[in-house]
């Protein structure tokens, strides 16, 4: 992720654009608590699949797989509300 953020700071824009592909000011107008956000979740993500917490919490919701299809949207749509 470095290198690709550092060449978009080396590579030229090409023709009919002076500068590189970024600037500072273009940096400085990104909406850096997004990426972050979206980072952070990746991060969390991965960590979740290779502790195995993630097919841990998977099995205990299978038994959900049985409930009526109407139950399960209920339940689903109180959990969310609360």
């Amino acid at each position: 992720a470095m290198l690709g953020a550092l060449a978009l700071f080396l590579l030229p824009a090409g023709r009919g654009h002076p500068g590189t592909l970024m600037d500072w000011q273009g940096a400085q107008r990104l909406p850096w608590g997004i990426a972050m956000l979206l980072g952070g979740g990746l991060a969390l993500a991965d960590a979740m699949g290779s502790s195995g917490l993630a097919g841990g919490i998977g099995g205990e919701l299978a038994v959900l797989g049985t409930w009526p299809t109407l139950a399960l949207m209920l339940a689903v749509v109180t959990v969310i509300v609360f």
